[in-house]
């Protein structure tokens, strides 16, 4: 777990402090864990790995910026992250070393999607990019004109993403093939051909991924910005209202909530199941 504070925790399943270390930088950054393996970035632009198990550094490596929302991606033994210089980077992951970036227009706040030997990504600029993984030359962009900010996610060579217009966009190989005005206020989620995406006006909405009509929708009454998980045939969201709730997408309306948790707060990250 990371924070504002400074530190990076590492929280036993009995809920006790493994380990803990600080960073001297404030983290917004989801980390990610392979093995006894973490990777950080923060503020300060330093992505950071780091083995839990020795508790000691294993590489540093500084960007021409700061990494605020932008979450690392690891694939093929490559490390992927977006930053506010406006460059998608790529890193090996065991060794920290450099081994290509790409400008954009504007800073990255979404987080990559590696697909398929691509990389995907949006930037403030207005554009969805993507990338050869391997050597970052660029496949496609498509401009969209409105910021993006979320992280996207892809099935069949479609890529769907929401920007800050309020529209949610399927885009394939960089050809539009439907656009819809949801308020979103999640980054999209996608399980067999239905997507779903919570909104800025307090609805949970499950689309057709084909068509981009609305296959259901169910009314929350309270925005989200959670972006939702599919596990097991039910999604699980959060809300700003501080419930998390598991919505059964075979049910009646009525029936639609298979049940709902309510925290103590508003609910911003993504749930795990």
């Amino acid at each position: 777990v990371c924070g504002k504070d400074w530190w990076i925790n590492i929280i036993g399943t009995d809920s006790k402090i493994i380990w803990a270390t600080e960073t001297k930088t404030s983290i917004d950054s989801t980390p990610i864990m392979i093995g006894e393996y973490i990777y950080i970035a923060g503020h300060d632009g330093t992505i950071r790995c780091l083995n839990w198990t020795t508790q000691q550094k294993v590489w540093t490596y500084q960007t021409g910026g700061s990494i605020q929302w932008s979450s690392p991606m690891i694939v093929n033994g490559r490390l992927y992250i977006g930053c506010s210089d406006g460059r998608l980077y790529c890193l090996n992951a065991s060794s920290g070393e450099f081994l290509w970036s790409y400008k954009t227009g504007g800073i990255i706040e979404s987080s990559p999607t590696v697909e398929g030997g691509r990389v995907y990504f949006g930037s403030l600029d207005g554009k969805v990019y993507c990338l050869d993984a391997v050597n970052g030359a660029l496949k496609w962009e498509y401009n969209i004109g409105s910021a993006i900010r979320s992280t996207a996610c892809i099935k069949n060579n479609t890529l769907y993403v929401v920007a800050d217009n309020g529209m949610v966009y399927a885009i394939n190989t960089g050809k539009l093939l439907w656009s819809y005005t949801a308020s979103p206020g999640s980054s999209p989620a996608i399980d067999k051909d239905t997507l779903y995406l919570g909104g800025e006006d307090r609805i949970f909405y499950a689309l057709n991924a084909l068509t981009g009509k609305v296959r259901w929708s169910y009314y929350i009454g309270s925005p989200i910005h959670s972006s939702p998980i599919v596990a097991n045939g039910i999604v699980y969201v959060g809300a700003d209202n501080g419930n998390i709730y598991a919505l059964n997408p075979e049910a009646i309306s009525r029936d639609r909530v298979a049940w709902s948790y309510q925290t103590n707060g508003k609910i911003l990250s993504s749930p795990a199941a």
